[in-house]
C-alpha cells in the first residue's frame, strides 16, 4: 500500500463532528467539480481512489451527501490503465450556486471563501482542506522525495484556494496543467505542516521518522568519510618516511643508523598501515608520539642529506 493511500485512508476515518465541519469537508471534496456547460445539467467530479478503498470512499461520500442534503449522488467506478476513479454525478442547486460563485471570483479573498462555504467554527477550514486533498491531492513517499500537490480548476476557485494557503502561512509553488492549477509543496517542513493541519498525524510521524533516519545515516556517512580522510592522511604522511627507509635499506645504509633510529625505521617499513600513535606503542619499550616524530625527522634528515650529496 502506497504512502499516499495510507494518508487518505487515515483522513477518511477522522471524525468531523459539527454540521458546519461536515459541510466544509463535503465542499472540499466537491471543490474541483466540473460545472455544467448548459442549464439543467448536473455537476460532475472525477475522484481518484486508492487501491482497495473503492467501497470505503464511495460510502463515505454518499453518507456526507445524505447527512447534509438528504440526497445520494450517482457514483460509478472507472478504471484507466493502472488508475481507478469514482465518477460522481449530482444535482443540487445550492452547491451549484456556491461553486459557480467561487469560480467567478476575481481575486484571492479569504473572507469571500469563508462566507460562501459557510465556515462557522475554527475547524471548518481544516476540514475543507482535508476534503480538497482527498479528491484532488497526492503526496510522495518521504523515503523518495518531499512532494505534495493539490489540484484546482484554473478559475476563481484557484485564487480563493491560494488565499486559504496564505491564511495558514503555507504558500506553495504552482503550475498549470490541462486547465487546472497545481499547488505544490516540496520541503519536508511544508509537507509536515500541511498534513498536520489536515489531521494526518500518522503521516506526519512517518515523515519525522524518515527525517531522523536520514539524519542518522548522514551522520554515519560523515563519520565514515572523516575516518577515511584521516586514514588517507596517515598513509600519505607515512609514505615519505617509508620511501626514505626503503632507499636507505636498498643502499645498505640502514645498518649505519643509530640503534634507536634503526628500530623505528624497521617498524615503520614493517607496519605501513598503522598510525603514529600505534607505531609509538609498537616500540619496546614504548615511546611517546613526539619522541617518534623526532626519530622520523632525524631519519628524513639523514636521507635528504645523502640524496643531496649523491
Amino acid at each position: 500500500m502506497s504512502y499516499c493511500t495510507n494518508i487518505k485512508d487515515e483522513l477518511l476515518i477522522l471524525p468531523a463532528k459539527g454540521t458546519c465541519c461536515r459541510r466544509s469537508l463535503l465542499y472540499g471534496i466537491l471543490y474541483g467539480s466540473r460545472l455544467p456547460a448548459s442549464k439543467g445539467e448536473g455537476l460532475f467530479l472525477t475522484y481518484p481512489i486508492p487501491a482497495g478503498s473503492q467501497q470505503d470512499h464511495a460510502a463515505f461520500i454518499s453518507e456526507l451527501f445524505e447527512n447534509q442534503y438528504r440526497m445520494r449522488p450517482e457514483i460509478l467506478p472507472e478504471t484507466r490503465g493502472a488508475h481507478r476513479y469514482l465518477n460522481i454525478r449530482y444535482h443540487h442547486k445550492q452547491i451549484l450556486r456556491t461553486l459557480a460563485s467561487l469560480s467567478e471570483a476575481t481575486e484571492a479573498n479569504q473572507s469571500q471563501l469563508h462566507e460562501l462555504l459557510g465556515f462557522r467554527c475554527p475547524e471548518c477550514a481544516s476540514k475543507f482542506m482535508r476534503g480538497i486533498f482527498l479528491s484532488s491531492g497526492t503526496v510522495n513517499d518521504p523515503q523518495k522525495s518531499y512532494h505534495l500537490e493539490i489540484k484546482s480548476p484554473a478559475d476563481g476557485r484557484a485564487d480563493l484556494l491560494c488565499s486559504l494557503f496564505m491564511n495558514i502561512d503555507s504558500m506553495p509553488g504552482s503550475t498549470r496543467r490541462s486547465g487546472d492549477v497545481g499547488f505544490i509543496w516540496k520541503s519536508g517542513a511544508a509537507v509536515v505542516e500541511l498534513l498536520n493541519y489536515m489531521g494526518a498525524t500518522m503521516g506526519v510521524f512517518d515523515i519525522l521518522n524518515t527525517q531522523v533516519e536520514r539524519e542518522i545515516k548522514n551522520n554515519e556517512n560523515r563519520a565514515t568519510n572523516c575516518d577515511t580522510r584521516n586514514i588517507q592522511r596517515s598513509i600519505s604522511a607515512a609514505a615519505k618516511y617509508i620511501n626514505a627507509v626503503t632507499y636507505l635499506e636498498e643502499n645498505h645504509l640502514l645498518d649505519s643508523l643509530p640503534d634507536d633510529l634503526q628500530a623505528t625505521a624497521k617498524l615503520r617499513i614493517g607496519h605501513p598501515e598503522v598510525s603514529l600513535r600505534e607505531l609509538a606503542e609498537l616500540h619496546n619499550p614504548t615511546i611517546t608520539k613526539s619522541g617518534l616524530n623526532h626519530r622520523l625527522e632525524k631519519i628524513m634528515a639523514i636521507y635528504e642529506n645523502i640524496k643531496s650529496e649523491s
